[in-house]
């Protein structure tokens, strides 16, 4: 816009020329954000969404078993594990050596790792049918009730430790935190800051991880170090405000990340704009599985849901590939401190295989600053690689089985709270229960974009290019 020019220009000529290049930027700019939009029509079909069946207590730990082609989930508050072969219903039932199941997820050697909200420990249910506790107090009192988890690609886990399966005056912690459980055993705090952590996953990359804080309806992100997986504290970032009671996430290979809550799934894109969201239940927790592994199949009180998916989930175990650059959120950043110790426990190493192959190609990129590591203390267990380091109550059944079921799966270690797997007033403190909207009913605090939604409300950058069309016709 600026050349050539004969002999010396005007001062008018200059300035319609850088005026013409300024505008030709904001342009280029918001096309490029354009660029980026999604139809929701493009991630799901949303006329797909389908109740699989109802009648249970309260579903929790979506989970697909690919070994026996089959969907898992739990009745949290009849603590019976259910499963549905081929994801088609009706439930039938599992042998259940835990109490309460909230999230679950196999590892890469096809264990089983659960968060046992009412048993208040995180477990694995070994390809052998052992049973061991994994986690269970932290520097010598008694977690909360582990709800959620992730596995990372050096195969720690994850979990988050809200209050919601147990009692006020049972607890010991006197916090709620997001915990790391590492291959050598050693637990670690990773952060405590959230009021009510919930739903945890990591994007494709492993380079940055979601976490939710279910009451506050905010989902943050933290860089996370590719070699040591520890998370940059200091780099928190708000994902996004407008997710209602989010709980349970996951990511697909393209990095998007659904969210069930209480307006049903909500999909984002990893820059936090909201492409679409399918209603008509309040999810509790979701998992993809199928053949192709893109159908979606979702937990949602005291019902169990299926939508079909167009993009490939991420493997959940920690088979994801990490790129050499720690990426980041797009989302502002605000400041966070650390506060870490530990105290151990054990993993155990067994052969199987529940993986799913990674296909995860270009994922759309999460941006952020070179984190620095946080790196939490730890205090090593004396046997690390203990097969049973807590032992006991082995089931029979084996987890991977293609039909272990019983037809009273009551728990061999029961828990000492009352508490329900329903998040209620007593824990949450907000007379709310988990997938209510309090803002109305679901979904009428946000902008409705409707079944078929093609993503295409009026966002930021769709306004830059009109206002830069204005200026070029009128200007």
């Amino acid at each position: 816009f600026f050349f050539p020019f004969k002999g010396r220009p005007s001062k008018r000529k200059v300035l319609r020329n850088m005026h013409k290049f300024v505008l030709s930027l904001l342009f280029s700019s918001g096309l490029i954000h354009l660029a980026e939009g999604q139809a929701l029509t493009d991630v799901v079909d949303p006329t797909s969404a389908t109740k699989l069946q109802d009648g249970f207590t309260w579903t929790e730990g979506a989970l697909w078993d690919k070994t026996n082609s089959r969907y898992l989930f739990s009745d949290c508050n009849a603590n019976q594990l259910k499963f549905m072969p081929n994801g088609n219903p009706p439930a039938q039932d599992q042998a259940n050596p835990f109490t309460g199941v909230n999230g679950q997820l196999f590892d890469t050697k096809g264990r089983r790792i659960v968060c046992e909200q009412l048993g208040r420990k995180l477990s694995r249910w070994n390809a052998d049918g052992t049973y061991v506790t994994l986690v269970s107090t932290y520097q010598g009192m008694k977690i909360n009730s582990p709800n959620d988890l992730a596995i990372w690609k050096d195969g720690s886990v994850f979990f988050s430790d809200p209050p919601y399966g147990v009692s006020k005056d049972n607890e010991e912690l006197g916090y709620y935190a997001f915990f790391r459980l590492k291959p050598t055993g050693t637990v670690e705090l990773v952060t405590k800051e959230f009021n009510r952590p919930n739903g945890i996953a990591f994007a494709p990359s492993g380079n940055l991880v979601y976490v939710n804080d279910i009451e506050a309806g905010s989902i943050w992100t933290f860089p996370v170090d590719p070699v040591t997986g520890d998370w940059n504290l200091a780099g928190k970032a708000l994902f996004t405000q407008s997710a209602p009671w989010p709980d349970g996430m996951k990511t697909d290979v393209n990095g998007n990340l659904y969210v069930v809550g209480a307006d049903g799934l909500r999909i984002y894109a990893p820059s936090g704009n909201l492409i679409g969201q399918v209603g008509g239940f309040q999810g509790t927790n979701l998992a993809f599985g199928g053949a192709d592994f893109k159908t979606i199949y979702i937990t949602a009180k005291t019902e169990t849901w299926r939508v079909q998916g167009k993009i490939m989930g991420l493997p959940t175990d920690g088979s994801f590939k990490t790129t050499a650059t720690p990426s980041t959120s797009t989302s502002a950043a605000t400041s966070s401190s650390a506060a870490t110790s530990a105290q151990t426990s054990t993993s155990a190493q067994t052969s199987s295989s529940n993986a799913v192959p990674s296909t995860s190609a270009n994922p759309t990129s999460e941006t952020s600053a070179n984190p620095t590591s946080a790196n939490p203390t730890s205090e090593t267990s004396a046997n690390p690689t203990s097969e049973n380091p807590t032992s006991s109550n082995p089931t029979s059944a084996n987890p991977t089985s293609a039909n272990p079921t019983s037809a009273n799966p009551t728990s061999a270690n029961p828990s000492s709270d009352p508490a329900s797997c329903e998040q209620t007033s007593q824990t949450r403190g907000s007379g709310a229960t988990e997938g209510t909207n309090t803002l109305g009913n679901a979904g009428t605090d946000v902008p409705q974009r409707g079944p078929n939604s093609a993503g295409l409300a009026m966002r930021p950058e769709m306004i830059l290019v009109i206002v830069a069309m204005f200026m070029a016709l009128f200007f």
